[in-house]
Formats: C-alpha cells, structure tokens, sequence
C-alpha cells in the first residue's frame, strides 16, 4: 500500500473512532510498524491527528461523543472482532457447494467470504463493490453486480434501481448481514439497505444471516426482516450459551 493510500486510511478510521492502534492500521495496511510510526509523525506535523503511545488519536478527542449513534465506516469496520468475523466466513463458505447460485451481501464478514471458498463454477450475484472486486477476475466463477445508488459507508449499491434489479434474482442460497438482531427482528443502519436485503432473502430458497456474536441482542434504525424466516444464522462460537439457546427458539444456528 502507498503512503498516500495508507494515510487516507489513518484519517478514515480517526474520522468515525477518537482513538486507533498502531494495530488496527496494521491489520488492513500490510506494512511494518516502522512505516506506521513514521506515517503518524508526518501526519502529526501536518496537523492531521495526535501521536499517543501504541497509536494516534483523533485532533476533535470528542468524535465519538458527539456523533454516539455514527455508522462505522467499512475500513472501520474491518478491524472490529476480526477473528469472529473471519470464522463466520469460513462458515458461509462450507455452505456454498459447486454449482450454486448465491447471493453476497455487503460487510466485512462477507468480503472475507472469497478467502476461504475451494470450490468453482458457481455464479455469485452481489450488491457490494469489495465483493465484487475479489470475484471479479477469478474464473471459477461468473459475477454479477448489482447496480444503483453506491453508499460508501458500507461499499455498496441500494436504491430504486438496485431494487428493481433484484427482483429479478432467485438465488439457491442468500447470506446477507446486520447491524443488530434483537429477538425476533432484524436491523439496519439505513432503510434503503435493508429492503434491498429483505428483496434477495424474499426471492432466495435458503437465506441465511451471516453475523458475529457481538449483534445479537441488539437494535438499529430499521428492522427489515424476522429472525423466524430464516433458514440459518451463521455465527462464531464465542456466543453465550444463554443468547445461543434464546435465539435457537426462532431458527436454526449453526456456529461450527
């Protein structure tokens, strides 16, 4: 990654969190951590952000507490609970046989999802510009983008014309993510994501919500679907016995 790009990222993450780790920017950067000191201390000098032991901290200290309910951004995202993330993942791909036809929804989970798949000849239909770009290329498989109005919060397309477009799909499988699943529904963000989502779980034969352990008993601004029709929710073991038994009484949970 270039200075110019890695430093994008350092003001990214310090635009939607107060505080970062000279190990969160090395887990989406791919460099030493020399070349991360000395990205902070020329970024200190411009004025950009505040050098603090083991990291930086944002110039407004006060980023979070004025904006508590601010989505992450997805480079945000990507550095939070990443080993659940990336077993939820591995997940989703054990699921996912030669032949199929999936739907991939947006979120770091399902990015991840490429990483792990050993089989080809299947036709991936997605809504997010970073799955899009891992499958892109690779010719085990046929991709298919799903246009419409991009979000870059989340890296993906909704809107009107998403919808329309995705009306037309009926996909064998569907792994789709949230924000939040608090008893019997599920929630997110931003209402245009989540009647993209509801259109691919209503037009999918299995559906299958793809989550780490931390969303559960948890709300969001839209509730756009019931945790009763589902087919599956994919999460990591770490999930309380007492949660994992609760929410076993909606659907099945397969964690393993």
């Amino acid at each position: 990654m270039l200075k110019e790009e890695r430093q994008r990222l350092i003001e990214e993450l310090l635009k939607n969190n107060s505080v970062i780790s000279n190990a969160d920017i090395l887990n989406l950067s791919n460099v030493t951590e020399m070349t991360i000191r000395r990205d902070l201390k020329e970024m200190e000098k411009k004025g950009l952000l505040i050098r603090i032991h083991g990291g930086a901290k944002s110039i407004n200290t006060d980023v979070e507490a004025t904006n508590p309910k601010k989505e992450f951004s997805h480079i945000r995202k990507r550095t939070i609970n990443r080993p659940q993330k990336k077993h939820v993942a591995q997940l989703i791909a054990k699921e996912i046989n030669e032949g199929d036809t999936v739907f991939l929804g947006s979120g770091t989970t399902i990015e991840m999802v490429y990483d792990y798949l050993t089989v080809p000849n299947i036709q991936v239909v997605t809504n997010s510009m970073l799955v899009f770009e891992k499958f892109k290329l690779d010719k085990r498989y046929e991709t298919i983008l799903i246009g419409g109005v991009y979000r870059d919060v989340s890296a993906s397309f909704h809107g009107t014309i998403s919808d329309q477009v995705a009306e037309n799909f009926h996909v064998q499988k569907a792994f789709i993510s949230a924000n939040g699943i608090l008893n019997n529904n599920i929630y997110d963000a931003v209402a245009e994501e989540g009647l993209t989502q509801k259109i691919i779980f209503e037009n999918a034969k299995l559906k299958y919500l793809a989550v780490d352990s931390s969303k559960f008993d948890k709300k969001d601004f839209y509730q756009f679907y019931q945790t009763q029709d589902l087919d599956f929710i994919l999460t990591d073991n770490e999930i309380p016995l007492e949660t994992l038994e609760h929410y076993l009484n909606y659907c099945k949970i397969i964690t393993k």
